[in-house]
């Protein structure tokens, strides 16, 4: 018998008030698995991850986490099944330290597993290390985004959703932040990722989904889609 994806979308609907904003949406998530949801603004890529994490629960279909429909849950018991998210607004508390803002979130993973601990996250983000006691607010834009990331994982999840990462950042940081996500698909944990640079999804994504005015017109193999720029074209405009 053949394993269950560890997330599955089946032909969501998702409306906010009477604007219906995802029509029929379905694809999954395997187990340690990188996926990224392409599409130009607007096309409903956060209302997808609202819609898993229970944030603007589906009107319609089912969000299967391991083959158990989540979408009568609360976004806090969602999480808890093994799901991190690092929002686009990032959501550090600013007038907690770093050192607070990390351990505040750190939890082990499902069936007591401790991969990701204070010390692996200052290992990997020694920035942070610097900036133990500073204030969320006192960082700056990508030291903020590497906090939220390394909160995430303290909490040990099996996917991590990521909404525009490297947003607004500096070259050189949106370079630190992919080759971070690029360890931690690595590590064996499975990633959902929406962001603008094509060509870096493309690099460490193992799948692509691409989105149009709320429907999926495109899912298969990233190095596919990587090969055909003239779909980047049609769909994308890049």
């Amino acid at each position: 018998m053949t394993a269950a994806p560890f997330l599955e979308l089946d032909g969501i609907h998702t409306h906010y008030g009477a604007s219906h904003v995802l029509h029929g949406v379905s694809f999954t998530v395997g187990a340690g698995e990188t996926v990224c949801l392409m599409g130009r603004n607007g096309m409903g890529k956060t209302t997808t991850l609202r819609s898993i994490l229970g944030l603007t629960p589906p009107s319609r279909g089912s969000v299967r986490i391991e083959g158990k429909d989540v979408r009568p849950m609360a976004p806090h018991q969602i999480v808890r099944l093994g799901i991190a998210f690092v929002p686009e607004n990032r959501g550090i508390f600013p007038t907690l330290s770093v050192r607070e803002n990390l351990m505040m979130a750190a939890r082990p993973g499902r069936g007591g597993r401790l991969d990701w601990t204070f010390g692996r996250i200052i290992d990997t983000f020694p920035r942070l290390g610097e900036r133990l006691s500073n204030m969320g607010n006192q960082l700056s834009g990508g030291e903020q985004q590497m906090l939220t990331i390394g909160r995430a994982l303290m909490t040990n999840p099996d996917l991590l959703i990521l909404d525009e990462a490297t947003e607004g950042l500096a070259p050189l940081i949106r370079k630190e932040i992919w080759s971070v996500i690029r360890a931690i698909k690595a590590t064996g944990i499975a990633s959902l990722v929406v962001d603008k640079d094509v060509k870096a999804l493309l690099s460490i994504s193992d799948r692509a989904i691409i989105m149009v005015k709320g429907r999926i017109v495109h899912d298969g193999p990233a190095a596919e889609l990587a090969a055909n720029p003239e779909t980047h074209v049609k769909y994308l405009g890049v």
